[in-house]
């Protein structure tokens, strides 16, 4: 027998060197060559292989974990969010019912990776309903809403336990109570104090704001919720037996508690409506009267003025204007203007310069400019005016120099009775407020003028009133007028409700404008009642039929179970019975053979169906 030499074995199998061939077993005992560069490179294919895989694993499950549900999320909540803003309370900040707040705790509750959903589906819906300038208090409500439905999660997960299929009344109770009045209270905060820092809630609305607020998302939530579990949880034996039950009922109601509100809330705009309107006419009433006031007494001036052959003197005339300004707080001013003719300007120019230091020339406008008067036949300048100190500027202005000032001057002229300018700008005014003119004739002389103040008029007509509101007065000819504001933030709040009436003041027609914003609290209690009584009635509703539907389910889950274990308890009997060796037979009530075991056969055969007896009298 040969024996190894040294350095082999004895089946020449010895361990290859580092850059030597190994041979590998393979099945049948059959080796195989392998290359270890190729093997390497084998690895290496499959470790990347199988990390390509676990990134491919790994996008799709941040898809359908994150991505999907919360693209999901921000869509629904938008579209449900939108259509809950056309019932907010005007100016349109706080609804009166929110069902976004219950569907962003259940969809934490099915997806808890979906809040940016929640985040960004509440940002443009506020964006959309607030406007671009004030997206940062959208910002805050966006915070909001995320963090108080991650509150409501996690209250439902701590104090019922979750996934629940809400069986027990202790259950059910408590997971409204998460859901509701505890969770709804972080937005109910964040939201308002976000409109507030942001200026569009002012500070004594705050408390109101943040009430409506939180009234609206807990009734959102509680008649939302079980709706939404009965529709996503249909792969579920409890919620897909209570979809029906449940959710057809409660959006029944929700839907009639919906339209009532709306019902309510249109009768009231409208009985505020017919106020306003109400209001208004009588408001132009009182300013037709007082502009007839007016007209009157600074009338009776000028005909004393043109009664006397030499007229009033300056002292008397500057008396009688001091005594209308007294009486009458909306006239600005009162002016003198005489008729001179072309001839007696210079004339008329040494005069007021000799009473006015600093006077040079009968002046009009060129732009924002004072330049002399251009040449013409005749003039109409400011000769006198009280008062002096802050329309010193009015001095030697020449009335005929602007178009629809010449024209009131004519029309008074030729009618010989006191006429009304359209809306100007007043070359004293330097806050550039609008005025109108009140041109009296006085034979043979001029003209007496008052000048009204559109903003002093409105003011003494309409006093101050609590409800935020924009005041305007437009001469219908023109079309045009000068514009007051009772509160500088009517505009600002938006306007809801807006009445307009035509009046007549001299020989021109004017329209007094009133649109008010309704304060962000009904003005009757019967729209609340009903949006309360009916959100309760919802509430209860869903309450009820979850407990209903759970005990139903509990029931039928006891019957299942029961069920199963009666026939495996029967397949258990019904086995020990077919394997006796005694013979076991089953008779009804009237003696006849209903059952026999295989041992019962072979004693007797076959005999079901026959009576007990004859299986003794007539045994094969």
């Amino acid at each position: 027998m040969k024996r190894p030499t040294r350095g082999t074995s004895a089946t020449q199998d010895s361990a290859p060197g580092p850059l030597e061939a190994s041979t590998v077993p393979r099945f049948g005992g059959v080796r195989a060559r392998v290359d270890p560069f190729s093997h390497a490179t084998a690895c290496r294919i499959e470790n990347r292989v199988k990390l390509v895989t676990e990134a491919e694993h790994t996008r799709t499950g941040v898809l359908r974990a994150w991505v999907v549900p919360s693209l999901a999320v921000a869509v629904a909540y938008f579209v449900i969010a939108r259509a809950s803003l056309l019932l907010a309370i005007p100016p349109g900040f706080a609804a009166p019912i929110w069902p976004a707040a219950g569907v962003a705790v259940i969809a934490l509750l099915r997806w808890p990776r979906a809040w940016p959903g929640i985040l960004v589906g509440s940002i443009a819906a506020n964006v959309q309903a607030i406007g671009e300038p004030a997206s940062q208090a959208a910002i805050g409500i966006g915070v909001g809403a995320t963090l108080q439905a991650a509150l409501g999660a996690h209250l439902v997960r701590r104090w019922v336990g979750w996934p629940s299929t809400l069986e027990s009344p202790k259950q059910i109770l408590l997971f409204f109570a998460a859901i509701g009045p505890a969770a709804e209270l972080v937005n109910a905060t964040l939201g308002p104090l976000s409109l507030y820092v942001t200026g569009l809630v002012p500070a004594d609305r705050l408390p109101l704001t943040m009430s409506v607020w939180w009234v609206g998302d807990t009734l959102g939530a509680v008649a939302a919720a079980p709706v939404l579990l009965a529709v996503l949880g249909r792969s579920q034996a409890r919620w897909r037996r209570a979809a029906t039950s449940l959710a057809l009922p409660v959006g029944v109601v929700l839907s009639l508690v919906t339209l009532a509100y709306l019902g309510a809330s249109w009768s009231e705009r409208a009985s505020e409506q017919a106020r306003l309107d109400r209001e208004v006419q009588q408001r132009a009433d009182v300013l037709e009267r007082e502009v007839a006031g007016y007209v009157e007494a600074v009338h009776a001036v000028a005909l004393l003025h043109g009664a006397r052959r030499e007229g009033l003197s300056e002292e008397e005339l500057l008396a009688f204007a001091r005594g209308l300004r007294e009486r009458h707080p909306a006239i600005f001013a009162v002016e003198w203007v005489p008729r001179v003719e072309a001839r007696e300007r210079p004339a008329f120019e040494r005069e007021l310069a000799a009473r006015y230091p600093g006077f040079d020339s009968i002046s009009e406008r060129d732009g924002d400019a004072r330049v002399p008067a251009a040449a013409r036949s005749v003039y109409y300048p400011v000769a006198l005016v009280e008062p002096m100190a802050p329309n010193a500027s009015a001095i030697g202005f020449d009335l005929a120099s602007h178009p629809d000032r010449l024209r009131a001057i004519r029309r008074a002229l030729d009618r010989g009775q006191p006429t009304l300018s359209a809306p100007v700008t007043l070359v004293q005014e330097t806050e550039g407020g609008r005025a109108v003119l009140l041109f009296v004739p006085v034979e043979r002389r001029g003209l007496l003028i008052a000048v009204l103040r559109m903003s002093d008029l409105l003011a003494a007509v309409l006093p101050a009133s609590r409800d935020r509101r924009a005041v305007e007065l437009t001469d219908v000819a023109a079309g045009q007028g000068p514009h007051a504001d009772a509160d500088a933030d009517a505009e600002a709040d938006g306007m809801v409700l807006r009445s307009a009436v035509t009046m007549t003041a001299v020989d021109r027609q004017w329209q007094l404008t009133v649109s008010t914003a309704v304060a962000p609290v009904l003005v009757t209690w019967e729209p609340w009642a009903v949006l309360v009584a009916g959100g309760l009635l919802t509430w209860l509703l869903a309450v009820l039929l979850l407990v209903v539907t759970g005990q139903t389910a509990r029931v039928a889950r006891l019957v299942e179970e029961r069920t199963a274990k009666l026939a495996a308890s029967e397949s258990r009997v019904r086995t020990i019975v077919d394997h006796v060796f005694d013979g076991v037979l089953s008779v009804d009530e009237d003696g006849v053979v209903a059952a026999m075991n295989p041992a019962a056969v072979r004693m007797f055969g076959d005999r079901v169906g026959e009576s007990f007896p004859s299986l003794f009298t007539d045994a094969p």
